[in-house]
Order: structure tokens, then sequence, then C-alpha cells
């Protein structure tokens, strides 16, 4: 797990980070790693991520057997009762061969598992095959298409220059048509005209008129009569009435040929697509498989050497012994409830991307996945901020994982989904609509209760047949959280969900997909008309008008106030961060200035006494919850 910027500072700051994590070169056009020292303070205002003090406990529970897991479910339960959101983030299974019975159970699983693993393979296999096999034809036709493509546009191309009268430019489109339908010309003879006779075929007349293949090449599709051939070519009647014959019946074949590789591409696509569709199907469904074989490990397998095993307190060489380990978050919203306002702030929706934190890079890689605006409210506006950023780049380094800016505006919206309420009727009158997500209403608050509970189960089976089971909280935290460290928090967990999935595709042979990138599955007319928008491939022609690009300068002009004004703010913000690093090697302050930023600024009076009982009552009520449930005395 990564370390997250802790404070407020003062009173209590956090040392610089180092961070390695790839960045984009626009001058380069590429992906450069670089390395930078982070500032982890979080400054009053810019967010709260502390412990209470007394939400700390290294809790030992022993139970006889199968009560302790049981205590641990009925903690989860009770957590989405109370409206915590609850996350598994880590967990592994480690048994002892000592401990026959449950080693073969477990092990007997992890065999069951091999078996499905290994027939997912064979599945997955044929269908790669089958991938390839319909990708090798898609290939050709995707190059027929691309040659009458180019070709439709010289000829486009030609007609403007036409219109225009300028001979020069009239002279380059001519000679770049001719280059273009130089290609499916010479296609036309190889393949059909060849097969038409050798008496009557091109080749077989070039004897004759050596020069006639030439000019066949030099023809358009507009010399339709013998006259208008023999006029330009300036040949014989005789050979321009065959190269008339020849051009009708190339031009036959090009308009019939086109239909046939249009629908045909089509079609073969569309197999391509269910293909790949069916081999990320059989791929996901082998990702929750070999992530349960690989968290079963033998207790020998991490083992150094002889001497681990023979200086270990718990003898996992001569014991029964089982360990089951994982850790779960868990949070949710809570409000300070002495306030005599206590919800003061008020998300308007919606808002800018420039208003929601987002800069010039993250507002364009937003848009081209289709996302304009900020459409939910949230209780802490901006959601991007300098935290989440130095989160982000964290993850990159720690995890190998790079999250993307839809990342976030996704974790703002699952948070938003525990704000929103029902409808009273649902637009078919049938009654009462279900909740946007199920579980109680959050407060709308940016205040938000951290749970981290790690969990060490040991189970121990005694030479005499006795059997105990110790649940291990080492140790259970309670934290103070902002809206910006719990979206870092949900931001890691689907680095970790995704750095996992990511390990079982290479071990797949799959290439993986950059996260957040897509939304879902793209419409196969959609990508057919992004492929070749020429083409019209419901009635298997070339489109007539072709759909009109949107001028750039016209777009720089009514966007350039608006941009050099962000531009501005961007810069102003950049030296903000800046001038902290600055007055620090002076000596100074860094608050000398002040920061507009939604959280607590007055930590001194209102965080000590009023805003931390929130977390320290809520450890207090799993502290009391566990205890309760094992049994303690006094309880």
């Amino acid at each position: 797990m990564i370390d997250y910027p802790g404070g407020p500072c003062p009173p209590e700051c956090e040392k610089p980070r180092k961070a390695k994590y790839k960045k984009w070169d626009k001058k380069n056009k590429e992906w450069v790693e670089v390395e930078e020292e982070l500032d982890y303070s979080m400054y009053p205002g810019e967010g709260i991520f502390a412990p209470p003090f007394e939400a700390l406990k290294y809790l030992d529970l022993e139970f006889p057997m199968g009560t302790g897991s049981g205590v641990y479910i009925s903690l989860m339960f009770q957590l989405g009762k109370w409206g915590y959101a609850r996350a598994d983030v880590k967990h592994t299974i480690d048994v002892s061969p000592v401990y026959k019975e449950y080693y073969s159970l477990i092990m007997d699983q992890k065999e069951k598992l091999e078996g499905q693993v290994k027939n997912g393979f064979a599945s997955l296999t044929q269908a790669i095959q089958d991938f390839e096999l319909i990708d090798h034809d898609l290939r050709k036709y995707a190059e027929y298409l691309k040659w009458f493509r180019d070709l439709e546009r010289a000829k486009r191309d030609l007609e403007e220059v036409k219109k225009k009268n300028d001979k020069p430019k009239i002279e380059e489109a001519e000679k770049n048509y001719k280059e273009k339908q130089h290609i499916i010309k010479a296609m036309f003879i190889d393949q059909v005209d060849a097969h038409t006779g050798e008496s009557v075929s091109l080749r077989g007349i070039a004897p004759r008129w050596p020069t006639i293949i030439a000019d066949f090449m030099d023809l358009y599709d507009e010399d339709v009569t013998d006259k208008d051939i023999q006029d330009r070519l300036n040949i014989p009647r005789a050979e321009a009435i065959i190269l008339k014959t020849k051009n009708e019946l190339y031009r036959y074949w090009k308009e019939t040929f086109l239909t046939n590789i249009i629908s045909r591409y089509k079609r073969l696509k569309q197999m391509a697509l269910a293909r790949k569709f069916s081999i990320k199907d059989t791929a996901d469904d082998l990702v929750p498989i070999i992530s349960r074989y690989k968290s079963i490990k033998d207790a020998r397998f991490d083992m150094k050497g002889a001497a681990e095993a023979t200086y270990n307190w718990s003898r996992l060489d001569a014991q029964a012994i089982a360990l089951d380990e994982w850790e779960v978050w868990a949070w949710k919203p809570f409000i300070v409830k002495e306030e005599p306002f206590p919800n003061v702030r008020f998300a308007e929706t919606p808002i800018s991307l420039n208003e929601a934190g987002f800069n010039k890079e993250e507002r364009e890689q937003l848009k081209k996945s289709g996302t304009s605006e900020i459409s939910f409210p949230m209780p802490a506006i901006p959601i991007m901020d300098r935290h989440v950023r130095n989160i982000m780049k964290m993850i990159e380094s720690d995890h190998g994982i790079k999250l993307s800016v839809k990342s976030v505006v996704e974790c703002a919206q699952d948070i938003n989904k525990r704000f929103s309420t029902p409808d009273v009727y649902s637009t078919r009158r049938t009654g009462q609509s279900s909740a946007v997500e199920s579980g109680p209403r959050w407060e709308f608050s940016s205040q938000y209760i951290f749970l981290r509970i790690p969990i060490l189960r040991y189970v121990l089976k005694l030479p005499n047949g006795g059997m105990m089971e110790d649940m291990v909280f080492s140790p259970m935290q309670s934290f103070n959280a902002t809206q910006n460290i719990i979206i870092g928090h949900m931001l890691e967990i689907k680095a970790i969900r995704e750095k996992e999935r990511r390990e079982i595709a290479l071990l797949l042979g799959l290439e993986t997909e950059k996260l957040g990138e897509s939304g879902g599955i793209t419409g196969l007319d959609d990508i057919l008309k992004a492929e070749y928008p020429e083409f019209d491939f419901e009635e298997g022609k070339v489109k007539e008008k072709w759909e009109e690009k949107e001028k750039k300068e016209e777009k720089e002009k009514l966007n350039k106030f608006k941009e050099n004004f962000e531009n501005f703010k961007e810069k102003f913000e950049n030296f903000r961060g800046k001038s902290k690093k600055i007055l620090k090697k002076l000596g100074l302050d860094p608050l000398l200035f002040w920061y507009p930023t939604p959280y607590e600024k007055m930590m001194a009076e209102r965080m000590t006494k009023m805003i931390q009982r929130g977390p320290g009552m809520a450890f207090l009520e799993v502290d009391q919850f566990l205890k309760k449930k094992a049994g303690v005395p006094g309880v």
C-alpha cells in the first residue's frame, strides 16, 4: 500500500516523497519516465488525513473453532448497516502440510481450480486461433478498402481544383489520381481481364498495340466514348473502341468489387469483434479463478530455507497451522453535529471541468473520453487537486499502474451514488423506484471516517485433537479523512485490482487495455464510420457527400479568450505551489500564502475539539462490537 499525505500541516508536516512515473512528452510524442519529489504536506484547507490518538488498537481475540470467522462476517454486515462502503484490498491463504485435513481440503480446491484454468486456457487458445484466421482475411479486405478510399479522395481532390481552375494544382491532382488508380487497374488487368481470353485480353492485344496497357492506365472514369478517348490520347479509332469497352468493363467490375468488399469487410469485422469479445469474456472468467488459485499457498512457499521454518515461533514445519491474512478498508462521511448549520457547502450542478480542478491536459483527456462537464453534485469542489495528483503519481510509482483522469471522475460518481435519493415514483407509475445504490443514504459532507482493518486468522490443530482459532487485528485504526483522500484510496483499490488483472492477462498472453479509456463496447457501425468515413456500409458504396470536419481556426477564435484566462489561472496556481517550496528554503512559513480550498481551515480549534470526535466514536463502536461478539467480560 502507498503512503498517503498526512496532516494538517501544521502541527504535523509530512516529508517530501520521491515518485517515478511516466509523463507524456509533447515535443517527442512519447512517454518518458520522470522522477519527482512530491510535497506531501496538507496545509490548512487542503485536506485532512489524521487518526485520533486513541483510535489505534492491537486486538488479539481467541475463539472456539469457527467462531472467529463468524465474528468477522458479522462485523462486515454491521459496517454495511452503519452505512460504510467496504473493500478487501489484500488476501492470502497459507496452509502447513502437517495440518492434513485442512491441507487436503485446500489443495484439492487448488487442484480443481487448476483444472478450470487449464480448460479455460484451451478455450481461450481456440478462440484466439479463430480470431487470427478471421483477422488475416480482414487485413486483406482492409487493404482493398484503403486503395479505393485513396482513389476516391484523389478523384474528389481533382474535381475541387478543376473548379478553381488552378493549372499547377490540376496537374498535381491528375498525377496523384493516376497513381492511386494504378493499383486498382493493375489488379483488374492481372486478375480479371487476363481471364477473358488470350486474344481479347489487354496482354494478348499488347503485341499489336504496345501502348494499349499504358493508355488504359491513363483513362478516367469520365472517358465514356471512343471519340473522347481517341482525341485525348491521340490513338487509332480501333484501339479507342477496345479501350472504351475495357473501361466500361473496368467501371462495372470496380463498382461490383467495391460493393462486395464493403459487405464482406463489415461481416468480417463483425465476426472479428465477436471473437475478440469472446476472448475478453473468456479471459475475464479466468481472472477470478486464477486470482483464487494464486492466493492459496503452501506454508513452505515463502520459506527461504530450513532455518526459516525451524526458528519461526509458530513452527510451521511441525505444527498443523493455517494462516489467512487480509485487509479491509471501510469509509463513510460524517457531519459535526454541534455546528448550527452543519452542511453549509452546496455544490451546484453541472459544473465545468475547470471548476472541478482539472487542468488543460486533463480536460482534453476527459473530453476525448466523452466527459465535458461534471453533472453530479459533490460536497467539496474542486474534485481534482494537488493531493489527488500526488496520490496518482505514487500509485504509478509503487504499483506500476497509470490511472487516467477518467478514473477520478468515476470514483467521484461512485461517491455521489451514495448521496443520491430514490425517486418518489418511477416514470411508469408502478410504485417507488429503486435506490441509486443499496445501503443507507450518506450525509452530504466532505469529512469522512476511514477504517483500516488488517486481519490475521490463525488456525491451530493441537496434537491431542483440540483446535483453536485466533483473530489478530494488527492494528485496527480509524482516521479522519477528507474527500480527496477518500478518492485517493478508491483509486488505489482500482490500481490493485487492475494490477492483478494485468498480471493474469500476461499469463493469458493478452494485451492489456488502458484503464478508463473506454466505458463500454463500441458499436460496429461507429467503428466502421471512424475507420472509413468515405463508405456507406449499409448501401455498399461510396458516399456522395462526406461529413465536413470542424474548422480548427474558427474553434480557436471562439475559445481563445476562455483558454487564455484558464491558462492564466493554471499558471497562477503553479506559482502558488512553487512559492511554498521557495518559502521553505528561505526559512519562512509557507502559510503566508492563503489558499482558497474547500476543506476545514480552522484546525487548532475545530479539528481537535469537534471534528476528531467523529472518527473516535466510530472506532469505539467497532471495538465494542468485536469485543461483545468475542464475549469479552465488562463490555
